[in-house]
């Protein structure tokens, strides 16, 4: 039996990435980076909280340009691993 696939709601999207937006700044200094790892973590950080924002207000004429941030911060990330 195949099932319908469930999609989150932009709301739901933008609640995500401002939560992990605080994870990205918080846990290098948890786990103890060096100066430089922190300072890019809370810069990473710090976009994507701001990129969630338009995410969770009704009607917001972000999506577009949205969609292409997110596919350049996945990418983004994986060259950098």
């Amino acid at each position: 039996m195949v099932s319908k696939p469930h999609h989150l709601s932009l709301s739901a999207h933008g609640a995500i990435e401002f939560a992990a937006g605080i994870a990205t700044m918080v846990a290098p200094v948890v786990f103890g980076f060096a100066p430089a790892g922190i300072i890019i973590s809370f810069a990473l950080g710090a976009l994507l909280i701001g990129m969630s924002l338009p995410l969770t207000t009704p009607g917001s004429a972000a999506l577009g340009w949205h969609r292409d941030f997110d596919s350049v911060l996945v990418i983004g990330t994986a060259i950098a691993a």
